[in-house]
């Protein structure tokens, strides 16, 4: 039986946002400007009001401006430790000192590097606690395929950050599955592409960083993502009914939202917004 999955984009801008923080070039000018949809938070997304991906530092702001309620996030997936998309010095106020009645756990999935950089952060921080008592981290690898309540998860290896195995997400509920690709060149191992082979999706969320520009390695523009469904849909993982998204830009992509939607259109492409919802 299909269940409704609802993904709502809670940021979706690159590490810099846009406008970037001290940055005057013209896009971000005419984003200060206009304000709307061209206003763009570090990436995220909630998946049915309980699953986050990634815990930027914007992740309080996200949850102020959607009007979550945070007590039903119990579970985050973490891509990598990129500061734009793990920022743990926010992830440790779910503790007693900082947070009233806490009755379960946090769960975060992420690799050792993300591991890493909240154990770092414990220890600088607050070294006389013990905040495994409130968060638990589990550290998941290529392949690794866990269940979170309704969801079944498989991580995937990215290409982007060298020394670090940053991961995609193959994410099934309710009959639907999703590719979160963010954060990610085309340039897979095959031993990815195998496994696309056999698979179908019904969303796919790419990273397009580099807007118009082709990027090939560590990120993708919108050459790059033509490329990558064409690649999919070759092999059967994507096809005509496929929601394909395209979210994480970067300021120096120089486009407005206006404009990255009339160069996605031919594509079939959705172009994300901050706040925006999407559901199969």
């Amino acid at each position: 039986m299909h269940k409704d999955l609802n993904i709502r984009y809670l940021g979706t801008a690159a590490a810099e946002g846009i406008p970037a923080l001290f940055c005057n070039c013209d896009l971000c000018r005419k984003a200060r400007s206009i304000g709307g949809k061209d206003i763009r938070t570090r990436s995220q997304c909630l998946l049915n009001d309980d699953l986050l991906i990634d815990f930027p530092p914007d992740t309080y702001h996200h949850l102020l401006v959607n009007n979550i309620i945070p007590e039903k996030i119990k579970n985050i997936i973490v891509t990598h430790s990129h500061q734009d998309h793990f920022y743990p010095e926010d992830l440790c106020l779910y503790s007693p000192w900082f947070t009233a009645d806490i009755k379960t756990q946090m769960n975060v999935y992420g690799n050792k590097d993300v591991f890493d950089r909240f154990s770092k952060t414990v220890e600088r921080e607050y070294a006389k606690q013990d905040m495994s008592k409130y968060i638990s981290f589990k550290i998941i690898k290529c392949f690794d395929k866990f269940t979170i309540g309704s969801y079944t998860i498989t991580a995937l290896r990215a290409n982007h950050k060298i020394g670090e195995e940053c991961l995609i997400y193959d994410i099934e509920y309710g009959g639907h599955r999703i590719l979160y690709a963010n954060d990610t060149g085309i340039a897979l191992d095959g031993e990815i592409w195998d496994y696309f082979n056999g698979v179908h999706y019904n969303v796919v969320s790419m990273d397009c960083t580099g807007v118009r520009k082709e990027v090939k390695k560590y990120h993708m523009g919108l050459p790059d993502n033509v490329k990558f469904i064409n690649k999919l849909m070759s092999i059967g993982a994507v096809d005509q009914t496929t929601k394909k998204v395209i979210t994480h830009f970067s300021h120096f992509g120089g486009l407005s939202h206006n404009e990255i939607e009339t160069e996605a259109a031919p594509h079939d492409f959705i172009t994300a917004y901050d706040g925006m919802s999407l559901t199969i």
